[in-house]
């Protein structure tokens, strides 16, 4: 299945009490080969954490297309009432505060969101209880309209062993797909976050956040993300002291990107909290947005903005202009990550020249 974090408007918001989230492992059906009955399925690529039941079918037709595939499948609900997707197996180390669960979904209806329910049982199954879910992002690569959803919160206070979560089709008048399921488990930190929101302001990406900080060595890492799923670090930010107090952090990233903070409290503990969506139509267009890490061990990561689909060169050489590498790689629209191995190398500067189509680009980089 591919990863989702569809195309939201320029504004995303979140607000929290005292917790951060941690996401646990995502169903990924792989590629399947052809169409199969969920319990004949043997192909799912979570890592034998969560088990899988249902009469659903385990397709390979109209996959989710983010940039970061995960495979080529996802879960078909025919519309014959009674369809059926289980899953169990969350386990995790210490009980969260509580839980929701985002998804990606294709035949989203707004007017009737009753054609498929969400559902969970806390009791291995013998009664289920509802659980209502809403759309957080639309349409994120047409021409398949995949959102992404997200539940209400579940208790944490729950058996594990015994929880299930169902999705359950009770019409026929429509069909549904649905892909990367993700649960969110929500822990209680000493730092507090209060609120995380983030704007698109001439040509910027302002993020802005509220915590409450109990020690002042205690600080938070804004990461980023072109794909809703590999973050980042962007930059970090040290609490301003004890007590509750206003942050802010920019980016001139152009395109789609994807925020999220990472609060650490004074013993090293961490927890991330929600993502927010930013779209800057107005920010930088250069080819080369960011090179990481600095200095480099092993990879140097680049993210390439293009415009259109097409193919570009990187060529690294030494401070003498002798050539050492040469990598090609296709890009798509939009915001593209690009991995080039240099474990090979002898520590110290070169410099990075990409080509695609006229537009020559070059970077300084250390590799250490």
């Amino acid at each position: 299945m591919k990863n989702l974090y569809p195309l939201a408007v320029l504004v995303a918001a979140c607000s929290y009490t005292a917790s951060a989230q941690n996401s646990y492992p995502m169903e990924t059906v792989g590629t399947p080969s052809n169409a199969c009955l969920v319990t004949a399925y043997s192909g799912w690529a979570n890592n034998g954490v969560l088990s899988f039941a249902g009469s659903a079918e385990v397709s390979n037709v109209n996959a989710s297309n983010n940039l970061s595939a995960s495979g080529g499948g996802n879960v078909f609900f025919t519309n014959v009432p009674g369809t059926t997707l289980e899953i169990n197996g969350f386990a995790p180390t210490s009980a969260p505060q509580s839980i929701d669960l985002t998804f990606g979904m294709y035949g989203y209806n707004a007017s009737n969101l009753s054609e498929l329910i969400l559902e969970y049982s806390t009791d291995g199954g013998t009664t289920y209880s509802p659980l209502q879910y809403k759309r957080l992002f639309r349409n994120y690569l047409p021409p398949t309209p995949w959102d992404v959803m997200e539940s209400d919160p579940i208790p944490g206070n729950v058996n594990f062993a015994n929880l299930k979560i169902r999705f359950r089709q009770t019409t026929s008048t429509q069909q549904f797909r649905i892909d990367d399921i993700a649960a969110n488990f929500y822990y209680t930190l000493p730092i507090k976050l209060i609120s995380f929101s983030g704007q698109q302001q001439k040509g910027e990406n302002i993020l802005q956040w509220k915590a409450n900080s109990t020690d002042a060595n205690e600080y938070f890492v804004v990461e980023r993300s072109t794909d809703g799923r590999t973050f980042i670090p962007m930059t970090t930010v040290n609490v301003k002291g004890v007590g509750e107090f206003s942050y802010q952090a920019y980016d001139r990233t152009a395109g789609k990107t994807f925020y999220r903070l990472k609060l650490v409290d004074v013993s090293g503990k961490s927890n991330h909290s929600q993502i927010i969506y930013l779209e800057n139509m107005n920010g930088s267009t250069a080819l080369i947005q960011n090179v990481y890490p600095v200095p480099a061990r092993g990879t140097i990561n680049t993210q390439l903005l293009s415009s259109k689909s097409t193919s570009a060169t990187v060529i690294l050489t030494d401070m003498s202009g002798r050539v050492v590498t040469t990598s090609v790689y296709t890009l798509m629209e939009g915001m593209n990550n690009c991995s080039l191995n240099v474990q090979r190398l002898n520590s110290g500067m070169y410099i990075m020249k990409i080509i695609t189509g006229a537009v020559t680009e070059t970077r300084t980089v250390m590799i250490q």
